[in-house]
Parts: C-alpha cells; structure tokens; sequence
C-alpha cells in the first residue's frame, strides 16, 4: 500500500530536567545527542516536519540543531508543563500533514520499523490514534489523526494529554512492535545509564525483543530449545574465544543462535529467516541467520560470528549437544537413498569440520571425532 499522506513529527525537549543530573536533550549516544537521536530516526523513517519544541536552555538546543533539517520552536511557556509545549507544537504544525507523532526527548531510542509499521497501520485509515505496543505495553510515539488537532487544543488544558487522547478509545489500537526502545525512559541518571547500555546493542535484538520474534513467529517450544541450545554452545565457544585474544561480538552471536529457525519449517528457511530479521532492521543478525546451514568457509581468516553460529549448529540436535559425527550421521542414514541431498551433507560436514579446525585451541570444548 502506497503511502502519500504526509507525517509530523513533534519532539517535547522544552522541560527542565529536574529528575536528571544532566539536561536530556543533550545528553550523549555515542557521540551524538538525544534529541538528534530521535530526529535522524524520523527523517531515516521518510517523515519531512520535523518541530522541536524548546524552552529550558534554548539556545543551546538550537546550536545543536543549525545544521538539522526540523523547525526549532520556542515554548516561553514551557515552566507550565507538558501541556503547554503539546499546545504551541500543534499551532505550528504543517496544514497539510494528516496526522503526528508526539514523542518526549527523553525516550530517544525508538527504531526506525517502529515508525514504519505505525505509518502503515494508520495508512489503513480503520483508526485515528495508533500506539506502538511492546510485549502488552503501550509506549511512544503515537500516531495521531490530525483531526483530533482542535479538540486536544480546545481540552487538554483540562486533564493533559493523556486524559485527552483517552476519550478517543473507540477510535484507537495498538500495534506489537520488536521495539524494547518504545518504552524506555530518562528520568533519572540509572535510566540513563540502563538506556545508554540497551544503545551499546541497538542494533541486536536483546532477550525480550528476541522472546518476541519467537511469539510473533509461533515457533514450536521444540525449536525454541534447539535455539537456546545452539546458542548456549556458540556463546561457550565464543567466549573462550574471546579469552584467547579474539574480539567476537557475543550478544550478535546469542540473538543469532536464537532466532536462526524461526521459519523452520519454511522451504530455504535460513534465506527467509535472514530476509526476516533484515526487515526487522537486524540486518547483521539476519546476514549470520542466512548462512547457517550452508557457509562459504576461508580457512585462512579469522574467525567469525557466523562460522561460530554455524558450528553450534551443528553441534546440537533438537536440545541436546552432540558431536559432528553423531549429528551427521543421523542425516546421513535418514537421507542414504538421495544422492543430491548426500551431497549437501557431506559438504556441510566439510565445512563444519573446517571451521572446528580453525578453533583447535578449545578441544575441550567441542567433539567433532
């Protein structure tokens, strides 16, 4: 379905930052600041008004910004509270957008297929407040109609926002989204400090994200524990690894091994299941996925993440950890009357044994005997 409506965005950034020990618009995410965090993830996600509403320590929000593509709008009423910002960004709002994300600066992770989803759920025209929802939570941003502009200015002086948008529930939903982000704050310095770990990964799913790949996916209990045994072993590997001087990215190798069937029983399930997570926007998690059940092996290079997941594999069948030569030869016996599916077996032995080989320093790890 095409989208041609045309989107704002608003960002809250006028508070004071009473709670926090620093002043949240500005504080850093590798380098980059909250506030401009939030503003590439909607421009990343095709949304062109873009306000930022100031008003504690302006100008320096607005330094920041010069080179930003938003509409830097000043709240000189922003000691007044949340309200007053909602109210001045929704004077200000481009005429012809039909509906507006509202976010606070201080949940400045949100992901880009958050957005995405939102702008296709709300394209569908059913309902004029869509929510993003993280396993049963609400979080931000909604997505409002912006024919609900008028009645929010006309009320929410009366009860804020929240109690506004809650007379609308009939002509609201929520939609589940693989986004952790959508509900993580900033209140407080520990918040920052959780947040600034959950950005150290940001581009992995972490356990309750991949918890929700696997309920959105229905994969059987059965594959669930096949997935957490294969990552159990890649992670034991990787770790070791890591030890002895190599620089593997365990929490890439975790997610990976986690989510690498979810499709399972889909023709080319590993194509599909990376297509899967690059469309999530894991695009390294689904490049390792692809190649878990047939890999090109250089036996020359370093180590990788894949080869690790790929090994741990086949170092499992269903929950239990075996041997290459008791995984292989179950295949072998089930498939002895097929000479074309023999030949891919033998091949994937080949390089399972391969890449055992370039990690004979951790014997007591792994048995491919």
């Amino acid at each position: 379905m095409k989208d041609s409506c045309k989107y704002s965005a608003i960002i809250l950034s006028a508070g004071l930052s009473s709670r926090m020990n620093g002043f949240k618009p500005l504080l850093k995410f590798g380098g980059v600041t909250a506030v401009e965090m939030i503003i590439r993830t909607f421009i990343s996600a095709g949304i062109e008004d873009i306000l930022v509403i100031v008003g504690h320590r302006a100008e320096e929000i607005v330094n920041v910004l010069k080179k930003e593509s938003v509409r830097c709008i000043l709240n000189e009423k922003y000691k007044e509270g949340m309200s007053s910002s909602v109210l001045k960004a929704l004077s200000e709002i481009d005429k012809d957008s039909k509906g507006f994300f509202l976010i606070p600066v201080d949940i400045p992770l949100i992901k880009i297929k958050t957005l995405e989803l939102l702008k296709e759920e709300f394209l569908k025209g059913e309902k004029g407040i869509i929510y993003p929802q993280f396993k049963g939570k609400k979080g931000h941003p909604p997505l409002i109609s912006t024919k609900y502009k008028n009645n929010i200015i006309k009320n929410i002086s009366s009860g804020g926002l929240r109690e506004v948008l809650s007379l609308y529930e009939k002509d609201s939903s929520t939609i589940e989204v693989i986004d952790n982000g959508i509900l993580l704050d900033m209140d407080t310095l520990e918040d920052y400090n959780n947040l600034l770990n959950y950005f150290t990964f940001y581009d992995t799913p972490n356990e309750e994200e991949c918890s929700a790949i696997l309920r959105k996916y229905s994969v059987p209990e059965k594959i669930v524990s096949h997935g957490e045994a294969v990552a159990a072993t890649a992670v034991n590997i990787a770790q070791t690894l890591n030890r002895k001087g190599k620089n593997l990215n365990i929490n890439k190798i975790r997610a990976a091994a986690l989510l690498h069937d979810i499709v399972r029983q889909e023709k080319n399930h590993a194509e599909a299941a990376g297509k899967i997570m690059r469309s999530l926007g894991y695009r390294e998690i689904g490049d390792i996925i692809e190649v878990h059940m047939d890999i090109s092996v250089n036996e020359k290079e370093e180590i990788t993440e894949k080869e690790i997941v790929y090994l741990a594999d086949k170092l499992n069948m269903d929950s239990e950890s075996s041997s290459l030569k008791e995984r292989f030869n179950k295949a072998f016996k089930k498939y002895c009357r097929d000479t074309e599916i023999i030949k891919r077996i033998e091949q994937r032995l080949k390089n399972a044994e391969k890449i055992a080989e370039k990690i004979n320093c951790i014997e007591e790890i792994i048995s491919y005997e």
